[in-house]
């Protein structure tokens, strides 16, 4: 995991002639991170260096002489002091705006803000220095023995009588890394709600301004650092020993990971903090004073103690939150289905266009905003609503409405449709067994556990029906709506009207941490009385009487027919509990009067455990979690291998004395390795028990979704090789071209039948470096290799400007070329002319490595004849053959140093544009040949040598 601190350095005081004997506490102030004040001396004289952050290449000097400085947070105004003397110096009008004589020795002072000056007398009295008006320093309180050797956080939050008024101070816990080291200052970040406290040693600790809590520690510099200022944006600015000014902040997101693996209540408040549009009051967070450090070897080992507490505290916190945190993660999700929904909603309605802007607006990439099973961020998803809000031109509440509506048609058409008639033969039923819905197809379909939504229905005397409904994600009411006319009209054939008559939201407090709550109350009115049955059930199914008032049954017959059940009574304690629970809870707690908190947790529906709200919620599936109460021990059954994380789900049901509610559930096992990881078999349920269909009828289903998970997976893994292999063969095909001609390439790529073919007329060229083999002889091998590789580089470069030129091969110091070919051109010996000219240019930056001179290639070129074509299938190679070849070869072999020599032949075709200035060389012997007549080419008329090299004008130097 990343480091949650980030340190960015922003000057150094060296660069302006600060000497780092210089910098020390006495010697530098820095009251904010705009302004920097330095006591600068040098030459036996002393002056007054101000350093303007925001633009630090125009320093202030001063010529002043002072004990200490400390440069207003946001002004050019400085408060000097000499002695017991302050004096506070406005520098843009030149004056002096306040001055003050103290008759105690100051021990320490600074801008605690924009107007006022705090400073410290020996004896710990605490001053306010206002500068408006005559005012003189206030004493506003004496730090006590307590504040001097621990750290507390105080919101001081009032004045009364000119006395400060302490709110709430928390204690905290923290130790010093080195008995050596202590705290130099406090910093409390406005925007983030946390505290920096740090020491001079240069370690950071960073603590939670409402709890107390240490967040997180770490080292922010190797050198001592004296001087710490806040920062607008939220951090604080440092300065080291060395110099090093540096800003130290928070990157949030790693840091709410960090503290939520070991405290997961504190990370959930952070986010809220963080991610909150409400920013809290500057006014109501006050800057506090550095601290004075802590002394003795009684402190430091107190620290340690405690440290070594602290330590042993969070590995128990992250050890029990791991679970916690999986939660946490996924109740800030959104299941992919809601997407794919929304997409085909959006398509049906408006076309594929109206979806593709939505993707732009919202910064989806198409394709992966609706994976069905992938579990998106609640953000992404109203980013999502809110583009379509925009470009549909709807409110996001009717946007919401008219998609839970759609969400019905929606679930019924992909193979839910005979499940939701079957829940209920009325509206009522279908909404008392909604939370059960959202149960199965949450935890027993998809096992996603994620944070769904509560209902809770009452029947009215009037004939319509009150929903209660409980979410974390507030305004998402409007699908309530949409869903339930939808329901009303597509199952039941009747038409309801929906009313809201309250809308409330409060904090509540669960396992996973704090969360908002929102509930709404609706009533639903029946529109008409057609099928009024299908709105409220009008008939009272009849009971089986017994000539008894009551059947009897003994504990042991019932703990063994419900072996999974507990009785508990008004005050939440244990009446009853089945036989299998022993094998699941401590046996020393399950005895009559155990408080229920002690044995379990709900955590479906998200509510206390509490006989009212369990009544309030009776019709809803309810998921308990077994835990051991606090310091509790316990010896399990050797052979049982579950633990106190065992997880049940079932109903509750009150009792005919309407004091007793009775839990009937089963464990909550949906296969065949969650049966076997809990070291269950299915005889520990009773036969009468649907939990054992549902392991083995949900075990092919869990193995469908799991095949489509690995399927989407599988072709997400397809598609980035699709994409890297399309990268490669691009590689290769651009490597192909490289090989061969473009035209053939093309051919080869095609998969199409290269022919050889014969060239009536084509033009070849050779060129090789002169004496090359006693180079070789006298040169080291990486140097014989270097200048060829920057000669051929060259040689690259020019014939890459035009496509008529194709590079044959290289051999040596050989480099061959030719035009004509595979595309006849009439200007072959033309176009090679020219590119013999820029790289006999070229060729003069390079250097011989043996007389470190330029390198005076000679070419030489031959029009004539030629066959051309592919060899090789794996590895292809545009080979050519004939005498021409043969020829060029001579031409280059007997030119000079430097030339460019041609046959009669090629210069006849150079010449027929007379775009050149040859001069004859005559008739010449060459070898197997006898006497040729050879011409060398001078220079060109048509193009300027900066034109062929396309080099700039005056780029080389010329020799």
């Amino acid at each position: 995991m990343a480091n949650p601190i980030i340190i960015r350095e922003l000057l150094q005081l060296n660069d302006f002639g600060i000497d780092s004997t210089q910098i020390s506490f006495g010697e530098v102030s820095m009251e904010s991170e705009k302004y920097i004040g330095c006591n600068h001396r040098a030459n036996g004289s002393s002056e007054l260096l101000i350093i303007d952050t925001e633009a630090p290449n125009k320093p202030l000097l001063l010529p002043i002489s002072v004990e200490s400085v400390i440069m207003h947070p946001r002004r050019k105004i400085i408060a000097l002091k000499c002695g017991k003397t302050l004096r506070v110096i406005d520098l843009l009008n030149n004056c002096v705006v306040k001055q003050h004589k103290s008759k105690d020795v100051i021990i320490f002072w600074r801008w605690i803000n924009e107007a006022t000056i705090s400073f410290i007398i020996h004896d710990g009295t605490v001053f306010h220095w206002a500068l408006a008006g005559n005012s003189i320093p206030a004493r506003m309180f004496v730090m006590d023995r307590k504040l001097r050797d621990n750290f507390r956080i105080i919101d001081i939050g009032c004045r009364d009588n000119n006395r400060i008024c302490w709110k709430a101070p928390v204690n905290t816990m923290f130790s010093m890394k080195f008995d050596t080291d202590s705290p130099t200052s406090v910093h409390v970040s406005r925007k983030h709600g946390v505290v920096y406290l740090v020491t001079m040693l240069g370690f950071l600790h960073l603590f939670d301004v409402d709890s107390g809590l240490e967040l997180y520690s770490c080292s922010i510099s190797k050198d001592r650092i004296f001087h710490n200022a806040d920062h607008s944006d939220g951090g604080f600015v440092a300065i080291n020993r060395r110099g090093n000014i540096s800003y130290v902040f928070i990157d949030e997101e790693v840091m709410s990971d960090k503290v939520s693996l070991w405290n997961e209540k504190i990370a959930r408040k952070l986010s809220l903090r963080w991610t909150s549009l409400t920013r809290p009051n500057p006014n109501s967070i006050p800057t506090p004073t550095p601290l004075p450090p802590l002394a003795g070897s009684e402190s430091s080992a107190h620290w340690k103690f405690v440290a070594e507490k602290l330590e042993r505290e969070r590995d128990d916190l992250a050890v029990r939150n791991r679970d916690l945190e999986r939660k946490y993660r996924k109740a800030l999700l959104m299941f992919g289905f809601i997407h794919e929904s929304v997409r085909v909603l959006i398509v049906r309605t408006y076309g594929e266009e109206m979806w593709s802007n939505v993707l732009v607006r919202s910064g989806f990439e198409s394709g992966k905003e609706n994976i069905v099973n992938h579990y998106y961020k609640d953000s992404d998803t109203y980013l999502l609503i809110d583009s379509v809000s925009v470009l549909t031109k709807m409110t996001r509440e009717q946007v919401w409405e008219t998609y839970g509506g759609f969400l019905i048609e929606y679930t019924m058409e992909v193979g839910w449709d005979e499940l939701v008639r079957s829940m209920s033969p009325n509206l009522k039923g279908f909404l008392d067994n909604l939370d059960s819905l959202h149960y199965f197809i949450d935890h027993v379909v998809y096992k996603a556990n994620l944070r769904g939504p509560s209902f809770r229905c009452e029947e009215n005397t009037d004939g319509t029906i009150t929903l209660h409904y409980y979410t974390g994600r507030p305004g998402l009411y409007p699908i309530v709506k949409g869903v339930i006319r939808e329901v009303a009209r597509r199952v039941f054939e009747i038409e309801v009207s929906l009313t809201i008559t309250g809308r409330t939201q409060r904090s509540v407090q669960m396992t996973i941490g704090e969360r908002i709550e929102e509930h709404v109350i609706f009533q639903i009115k029946l529109d008409n009385q057609n099928n009024a049955d299908n709105f409220i059930a009008r008939k009272t199914p009849p009971v089986l009487e017994s000539n008894e008032n009551y059947l009897r049954m003994s504990s042991l017959d019932f703990a063994t027919a419900l072996p999974y059940h507990f009785i508990m009574d008004e005050e939440c304690k244990l009446v009853f509990a089945g036989r299998e629970l022993y094998n699941h809870l401590p046996r020393e707690l399950l005895v009559v009067g155990t408080p229920m908190m002690r044995l379990f947790e709900i955590t479906r529906p998200q509510i206390a455990l509490d006989f009212d709200n369990i009544c309030n919620f009776i019709n809803a599936v309810f998921v308990l979690q077994a835990r051991a109460g606090p310091g509790d021990s316990y010896q399990r059954n050797a052979n049982s291998e579950s633990s106190a994380d065992d997880i049940s789900h079932g109903q509750m049901m009150m009792l005919s004395s309407n004091k007793h509610i009775i839990y009937l559930c089963s464990p909550y096992v949906t296969s065949i390795p969650e049966l076997l990881q809990y070291g269950m078999r299915l005889t520990a349920m009773p036969l009468h028990d649907a939990t054992r269909d549902i392991i083995l009828l949900n075990q092919q289903r869990l193995s469908d979704v799991e095949v489509n998970l690995q399927l989407e997976a599988n072709n997400e893994q397809l598609e980035t090789m699709a994409r890297d292999l399309e990268k490669e063969r691009e590689k290769t095909d651009a490597l192909l071209k490289d090989l061969l001609p473009m035209s053939v390439a093309e051919q080869f790529l095609k998969n199409e039948d290269v022919e050889a073919r014969q060239y009536e007329e084509a033009s070849i060229m050779f060129s090789d470096v002169p004496n090359f083999a006693f180079i070789v002889t006298k040169c080291e091998p990486k140097q014989i290799v270097s200048m060829l590789n920057d000669l051929f580089t060259r040689f690259d470069r020019i014939i890459g400007f035009n496509e008529n030129v194709y590079k044959v091969e290289t051999v040596g110091d050989c480099y061959v070329t030719v035009t004509g070919v595979p595309e006849h051109i009439d200007d072959h010996a033309e176009i090679l002319c020219h590119t013999a000219l820029g790289m006999l240019w070229e060729s003069r930056e390079v250097k011989n490595p043996l007389t470190d001179e330029p390198v005076l290639v000679r070419i030489g070129i031959h029009s004539g004849p030629i066959v051309a074509g592919v060899i090789g299938g794996d590895k292809p190679k545009y080979c050519m053959y004939g005498n021409s070849l043969s020829v060029a070869s001579s031409m280059e072999t007997h030119s000079l140093p430097g030339r460019i020599q041609l046959s009669a032949k090629a210069h006849k075709c150079a010449a027929r544009g007379g775009r050149f200035e040859f001069v004859s060389r005559g008739r010449i012997p060459i070898r197997g040949r006898g006497e040729m007549e050879t011409f060398f080419l001078q220079r060109s008329f048509k193009k300027s040598i900066w034109e062929i090299t396309k080099r700039p004008r005056g780029g080389f130097v010329t020799f």
